[in-house]
């Protein structure tokens, strides 16, 4: 199955790295989770200097692998690996930079350590998550300490509309970027593919974001390989 989504589906294709989840075991199953480009869409679209690349070291899969510990639960696991990466490198960086650049110091009480001992050492299964709940325990606290017309259950994230603003005025001047991207690093027949999948309602509207992210900084501070 695993291998049939890596030929058949493009990238962009919902659930196709979940597919791809399934060649492996429950460690492979969670690295793959959220990696935008998997170790074959890496070598295609860094064709030129894939070569190179290919035997530098661990990769990302690897290194989420690396955080899983078979004596725990999927769900542990799950959590244990988003802990130890998603949080500092994406959701805290963010937080940071944007407190800082208003002068602000923010706090993340969930954090504390106590906090972090209770939920990954006490805590069991149940009162994380299940098919139909989250956040199980804090819902239950909020029900006793909370005025009942508070709405414990909302929750607004703070994704941005990328594929909206590709779309949009903005959509021209990415794929400018993108499509002119260094041929030093980048293959310009898988950038074109992931634009047209973007057109075609796949969801590459981050992979792209990141490629633009990337060649905006190279050519900040002069990069070149």
């Amino acid at each position: 199955m695993a291998g049939a989504a890596g030929r058949v589906l493009p990238v962009g294709f919902r659930g196709r790295g979940w597919l791809l989840g399934f060649g492996g075991d429950e460690a492979r199953r969670i690295a793959h989770n959220g990696i935008y480009f998997d170790r074959s869409d890496r070598a295609t679209l860094l064709r030129p200097l894939w070569n190179a690349m290919s035997s530098a070291g661990d990769t990302p899969e690897t290194a989420r692998e690396a955080l899983v510990d078979g004596r725990h639960s999927l769900l542990q696991n799950a959590t244990r690996v988003d802990f130890a990466a998603y949080l500092p490198d994406d959701i805290l960086v963010k937080v940071d930079r944007a407190s800082m650049l208003t002068s602000l110091e923010v706090r993340a009480p969930f954090l504390d350590h106590r906090v972090i001992e209770f939920a990954y050492g006490r805590l069991p299964d149940r009162l994380r998550a299940t098919a139909s709940a989250r956040k199980i325990i804090l819902r239950r606290l909020a029900a006793k300490l909370l005025p009942p017309q508070f709405d414990s259950a909302r929750k607004q994230g703070f994704s941005i509309p990328l594929a909206t603003w590709l779309k949009g005025d903005w959509g021209p001047y990415v794929e400018s970027v993108v499509r002119n991207a260094s041929p030093d690093i980048f293959d310009r027949t898988s950038i074109d593919r992931l634009l047209q999948g973007e057109r075609r309602g796949y969801e590459n509207s981050h992979r792209i974001y990141t490629i633009l992210m990337f060649e905006l900084w190279r050519k900040t501070y002069g990069v070149t390989l």
